[in-house]
């Protein structure tokens, strides 16, 4: 009899012990649950607005007439992939150069390789390099480049994993040629680094096609 309350009290123990675990589990799947909700409500809201940002820039681009070139290192084509995304973008995007490797961003958009290894890769001056050679090279009137270190690796303490920079070049109406520059450190991982990258780049579009006549 003794054994048999013994062993009932220790059932009982670890049933309640089970049940506790249990809850706390619940509880935890339930919060996760919630949090992922959040997160897929925003990644549908960003992605939401960069397409309507895209369809912005296409429609404007052809009512003008406007052809559009890409030049891509950290982003790796994700910004003429935004571009192909929208219907019309046949009539909008003449090309899209992915030159990655410092050889690439020479062969193909004739950088120098004396500038590259002066000022580096990232660095305003070569993205300047590549959004011209990108506008020589192709049959349009803007072009945007950009070069970064995505991380998680490749950072240093002058140039930090996050840092961006982005060109734009465009033909303007009296035949020559516009630049701009800058440079922003974004926040994030990889992937949110070289999407914030993709969504500049856009907003630099959209605002040199918007000054064209």
């Amino acid at each position: 009899m003794g054994h048999d309350v013994v062993w009932c009290v220790k059932l009982l123990s670890a049933t309640l012990k089970y049940m506790k675990y249990s809850a706390v589990l619940e509880n935890s799947f339930s919060a996760n649950q919630q949090r992922l909700e959040v997160f897929r409500g925003t990644q549908m809201s960003e992605t939401k607005s960069r397409d309507q940002r895209t369809r912005a820039l296409i429609q404007l681009c052809r009512n003008k007439g406007l052809q559009i070139t890409t030049a891509e290192s950290c982003t790796g084509g994700l910004i003429s992939a935004c571009l192909t995304d929208t219907t019309g973008a046949s009539a909008v995007l003449d090309r899209a150069f992915v030159t990655y490797s410092n050889a690439a961003k020479t062969d193909m958009l004739s950088v120098p390789a004396p500038l590259v290894a002066a000022q580096g890769a990232v660095s305003a001056e070569v993205a300047q390099a590549m959004a011209l050679g990108a506008l020589q090279k192709a049959n349009a009137q803007i072009a945007v480049a950009v070069t970064g270190i995505a991380g998680p690796t490749g950072g240093t303490s002058e140039k930090p994993v996050g840092l961006v920079y982005l060109a734009t070049a465009q033909i303007t109406d009296k035949g020559s040629i516009d630049q701009h520059s800058e440079h922003t450190i974004f926040s994030g991982d990889r992937a949110q680094i070289r999407w914030a990258t993709t969504e500049r780049a856009i907003a630099l579009l959209w605002h040199c096609a918007n000054e064209c006549l």
